[in-house]
C-alpha cells in the first residue's frame, strides 16, 4: 500500500528530544545574567529625538501617555539637566494640545511645515484621529511635577486647559452610566468633525488621571479650576469615590477577603481597540495603579470633608495581585493564569506565564505608596527582577519567559521579546529600580 506524503514524511521536532532517564548536570550549561542598573540614557539617546519629542521605541510614533513617563522619569531622576530636558520635551507635546484640552493619542515623529507633527493612525484603522483620556492623565502628571520641582506655573495653563478635555470624559461616562464619575476612556474623530465616544471607563486609566489631579492640586492649590471654570479638586473627589465601584469584594472595611478591581466600568462594557473585545480581570497593573491613586487620593489633603477613606480597599487588591500575578522571577504576569481571568494580552493564550517589567514597575509604585515594610521583600524582589530583564544603557526588554528566556514580545510573533520600548524604561525609573 502507498502510504500518503503526510504519514510517509518524517518531519523533524521542534522540541529537544528527552531521554528515558532525565540525567541532571547542576553546573552545565547555565549562563544566570546579572542584574544592570536601569539609567535614563537609552531615553535621552535613543527616545527623544533631536527635536526634543518623545518615541514609544526607535522608529515608532510619538505616543502622549508614552511620553509623560518618559518626562516623568526624568525628573523623577533629576540627574544633570534632566529636569531641562522633561521641560524641553513637555514644552513641545503642549503645542500640539487640542483647542479643547485633548492630546492625539499619537503623531507621526517628523515634523511638518510649521514644526509640529500629524495624528498617527493605522492604515485601515475605523478612525481618524483618538483621544484617549490616560495620554492628556500622564502629560499632565509629568506638567504639574515639572512645576513642582521647578517651582514655576510655566505649564499651568496648559493642564486647565486638559482638564477641559478631562471634565468632557467625565460629563458623557457620568451621562450613560449616572452612579459613576470615572471617565469615558477614548473619543474618536474630534478633528473630523464627528466624534464618537466610547463611553466605558478604564479603571487604571481613571487613576491615573486621578494622580495627574493630585500631582497638579499638589503643584497649583486646592482652588485650581480648568480653563472653563470647573473645580478640579471636585473632579477629584468623584472621580477617587467613583473607583470604588470597579471593587469586586466586600466593601466592609474590617473585613480581610483579598479581591480585584475590575477592569473596566461598568461591568461587561466594550472597550475599543481591545482584542476581539477581551477585558481580562484581575489585571496587575490595575491592581497596582488603582491602590496606588486611592491611597494617595485618601491619605492626602486634598480628600472633601465627608468623603470616606477608602484605602483600606488597597492592601487587599495588591495581595491578591501578589498571590495571583507574581511570577516565578519575581516580575508580575498581565493578569492571573485562569483561563476564566482572560487569555492575554492579545486574547489569544500565547505568553500567560509572562512576566513583564512595565506591570511589575506599576506594582513595586503601589506597593511603595500602600505598605512598603509590609511587601518590603516583594518590592526587593521585583526591583530586581527589572534589573535582571535590562541590558546596559536603560534598555529594558518587554517580557521575560516562565524559563527565563527572552524571546516572545508580542502574542504568538518569535524573536520580538527584546523589543525596547520607552515605556519599560521609563516606568522602571519612576518605580525606583
Amino acid at each position: 500500500m502507498q502510504l500518503l506524503p503526510t504519514e510517509a514524511e518524517e518531519y523533524p521536532s521542534k522540541f529537544f528530544p528527552i531521554s528515558v532517564m532525565v540525567r541532571w548536570n547542576l553546573t552545565n550549561g547555565i549562563d544566570f545574567k546579572s542584574e544592570t542598573p536601569i539609567t535614563t540614557d537609552y531615553l535621552k539617546q535613543g527616545i527623544i529625538l533631536p527635536t526634543n519629542v518623545p518615541i514609544a521605541d526607535p522608529t515608532g510614533a510619538i505616543a502622549s501617555y508614552e511620553a509623560g513617563w518618559v518626562c516623568r522619569a526624568l525628573i523623577k531622576a533629576n540627574g544633570a539637566g534632566e529636569l531641562d530636558l522633561a521641560g524641553s520635551v513637555l514644552t513641545e507635546m503642549a503645542k500640539l494640545q487640542y483647542a479643547d484640552g485633548s492630546f492625539e493619542q499619537q503623531y507621526y515623529p517628523t515634523r511638518t511645515t510649521d514644526g509640529k507633527h500629524v495624528p498617527f493612525v493605522i492604515t485601515g484603522s475605523p478612525f481618524k484621529d483618538l483621544q484617549v483620556d490616560s495620554g492628556a492623565g500622564l502629560l499632565v502628571w509629568a506638567m504639574a511635577e515639572y512645576d513642582k520641582a521647578k517651582v514655576t506655573t510655566t505649564f499651568k495653563t496648559t493642564v486647565q486647559k486638559a482638564f477641559n478635555f478631562l471634565r468632557e470624559c467625565q460629563i458623557q461616562h457620568h451621562n450613560q452610566y449616572p452612579a459613576s464619575y470615572l471617565l469615558a476612556n477614548q473619543r474618536w474623530n474630534y478633528i473630523a468633525g464627528s466624534p464618537l465616544w466610547n463611553y466605558g471607563a478604564f479603571a487604571c486609566d481613571s487613576a491615573e488621571c486621578l494622580m495627574a489631579a493630585y500631582a497638579a492640586l499638589d503643584a497649583y492649590g486646592s482652588d485650581l479650576l480648568s480653563q472653563n471654570g470647573y473645580s478640579v479638586k471636585q473632579w477629584a473627589n468623584d472621580v477617587y469615590v467613583s473607583l470604588t465601584l470597579c471593587w469586586t469584594g466586600s466593601s466592609n472595611p474590617t473585613d480581610l477577603d483579598d479581591a480585584y478591581f475590575r477592569t473596566e466600568y461598568p461591568a461587561g462594557a466594550t472597550m475599543w481597540q481591545m482584542p476581539a473585545n477581551v477585558v481580562p480581570q484581575g489585571i496587575s497593573y490595575a491592581q497596582g495603579m488603582v491602590a496606588l491613586a486611592i491611597y494617595t487620593f485618601a491619605k492626602g489633603a486634598f480628600k472633601n470633608v465627608g468623603v470616606s477613606d477608602y484605602s483600606y480597599l488597597c492592601e487587599r487588591a495588591l495581595n491578591y495581585a501578589c498571590a495571583l500575578t507574581e511570577g516565578k522571577w519575581g516580575g508580575f504576569y498581565y493578569h492571573p493564569v485562569s483561563p476564566l481571568m482572560g487569555a492575554g494580552i492579545k486574547g489569544d493564550g500565547w505568553g500567560l506565564y509572562d512576566e513583564f517589567p512595565s506591570f511589575t514597575a506599576i506594582m513595586i509604585m503601589g506597593m511603595s505608596a500602600v505598605n512598603s515594610t509590609l511587601y518590603a521583600s516583594r518590592i526587593s524582589r521585583a526591583k530586581r527582577f527589572i534589573r535582571l530583564a535590562a541590558l546596559p544603557g536603560g534598555l529594558v526588554v518587554n517580557r521575560i519567559k516562565i524559563d527565563g528566556t527572552v524571546d516572545l514580545g508580542e502574542g504568538s510573533t518569535w524573536g520580538d521579546g527584546m523589543h525596547f520600548r520607552s515605556l519599560n524604561s521609563a516606568q522602571a525609573i519612576v518605580a525606583g529600580a
